[in-house]
């Protein structure tokens, strides 16, 4: 084959534009940091990096979520132990009213401060987290205890606005048909089915049993106590267990979460050393095609590119 010098003109040009492609395709991907730019330059690696993302965002939202319950978990915990330091608080105080060293007026004096137990009690009940009430089941934004003070002789009462009287567990899932409850029903502190299982109620009669100085009552009341303490406390082990096991399923989420996002890295990202060391090689070659092309034309006369 005859080789004119137009034909190698024509090579020049090609080689040359080919070699300033790639030369642009490598700048791209070392600026970018990204293996392609489109999905069309990369089909299947386009379909898998779908994948992984549409993966990767269920994890995060099943995080989130957990985050939300562990907040909320962290708070119900905290409230029961104030409640069982409270109740604690009174348990003492009315074993000191049993005391036959115990006067009336000592006696009522203590019940004036089981009087004040009482009010801080109901205000734990009505704790809030992020604005909504801890413990009013699905009716978070009703304030679920309320203190009515009775004329006497009437005694005085907790209502309780909560949910109706069957529980109401508040669920979330916090994996793949994983859900844990969240909250504590508020019939835990004061079930109106169940009078002598209220907190308010062993209270309020501890209470008036020690003003009134009726031994028969305190004694009662302290027998009550101690009922809803052992009931608190095993609530509040619950939430402990609660708690821990979606302090494990996080930390399984967030393991996920890291190798989620190094299989999409591996599928997007680009290898930055290669991409370098493969950009300044073909930074070498477009040099060596223009140089080489610069000395082919030189040589070449005007007759030459008549031809």
């Amino acid at each position: 084959m005859r080789v004119t010098h137009h034909m190698m003109v024509e090579n020049q040009i090609y080689y040359s534009t080919e070699s300033l492609d790639k030369l642009n395709q490598l700048q791209e991907k070392v600026s970018s940091g990204k293996e392609y730019r489109w999905a069309s330059d990369n089909p299947s690696g386009a379909v898998a990096a779908l994948t992984i993302r549409s993966t990767l965002e269920k994890h995060e939202a099943y995080i989130d979520t957990g985050n939300t319950m562990d907040g909320w978990l962290t708070a119900t915990d905290s409230a029961l132990a104030s409640i069982e330091s409270m109740l604690g608080r009174a348990i003492n105080l009315t074993l000191d009213g049993i005391s036959d060293t115990m006067g009336t007026k000592e006696r009522i004096a203590l019940g004036k401060e089981i009087d004040i137990i009482l009010r801080q009690a109901v205000d734990a009940g009505n704790t809030k987290h992020q604005d909504e009430f801890l413990f009013a089941g699905f009716k978070t934004n009703t304030q679920p205890f309320t203190l009515v003070v009775g004329v006497p002789p009437a005694p005085d009462s907790v209502t309780y606005n909560g949910n109706a009287l069957t529980i109401e567990d508040i669920q979330r899932n916090i994996g793949p048909e994983q859900a844990i409850t969240v909250n504590v029903d508020g019939k835990i502190l004061h079930d109106p089915a169940n009078p002598t299982a209220s907190i308010f109620n062993a209270l309020i009669r501890t209470r008036d049993g020690l003003m009134a100085d009726d031994r028969a009552e305190i004694e009662a009341g302290l027998a009550d106590l101690k009922n809803v303490m052992e009931t608190i406390k095993n609530k509040h082990t619950e939430i402990g267990a609660r708690q821990r096991e979606v302090h494990a399923v996080l930390q399984g989420m967030e393991k996920t979460k890291i190798e989620l996002q190094g299989l999409l890295s591996k599928k997007e990202d680009t290898n930055m050393v290669e991409a370098i060391s493969n950009l300044r090689q073909q930074e070498t070659v477009y040099k060596t095609v223009l140089e080489v092309g610069s000395r082919t034309l030189s040589t070449m006369s005007l007759f030459d590119y008549m031809r």
